[in-house]
């Protein structure tokens, strides 16, 4: 076989290059696909933390609600007690009859503590999973931003090693006298 033409030797290094720029722009491409995917997924953390906040606050407003119901209906049944033990007759200021009513109003006191206590136990739960959701949503932006840090660097060194790889055969179809420098080719 014979020389090759110098058309052909330069084909190799050429495909070098263009790997190398193949490969730089493909990583851009990752890098940002990944970075974008990245953000959606702490848009979507920061806002779930929002909605865990508003659950919160409604949360705790409809405990409060119902322990001031609970209040309302103890009241109301305090004072049917009440109605009912002096038509029956009965003195509702000593003894026994005020001691029903007294229990009454502890036991109702104690329901809407309970509600009031659940709720906010629920809406505690609620704003950990707000904190949990806003980590997440930080989390998620830091991985978006360090894909891209990341996939720049493998972009810049798929060039790099494009580059001199092509230098490589390069300098190696020139020194197997293969290939000359352009400037033979036009006389110069």
């Amino acid at each position: 076989m014979g020389a090759a033409t110098p058309f052909m030797a330069v084909l190799g290094p050429l495909a070098g290059l263009a790997g190398g720029a193949m490969s730089y722009a493909g990583a851009q491409q990752t890098g940002q696909a990944n970075y974008n995917a990245g953000m959606y997924q702490a848009q979507v953390a920061a806002q779930n933390a929002v909605l865990a906040n508003r659950a919160a606050g409604m949360t705790m407003e409809a405990g409060n609600t119902a322990s001031w119901n609970k209040g309302l209906q103890t009241r109301q049944q305090i004072g049917t007690q009440e109605t009912t033990q002096a038509a029956s007759g009965i003195d509702v200021n000593s003894g026994s009859a005020a001691a029903v009513r007294a229990g009454t109003r502890e036991v109702g006191m104690a329901d809407a503590l309970t509600i009031r206590s659940n709720a906010a136990n629920q809406a505690y739960g609620q704003e950990i999973q707000a904190n949990s959701d806003l980590n997440q949503a930080n989390l998620d932006m830091y991985g978006a931003q360090n894909a891209k840090k990341a996939a720049q660097i493998q972009a810049d060194t798929g060039l790099i090693n494009g580059v001199s790889t092509a230098g490589g055969q390069f300098a190696a179809l020139q020194k197997a006298g293969a290939y000359q420098p352009i400037s033979n080719f036009f006389g110069f």
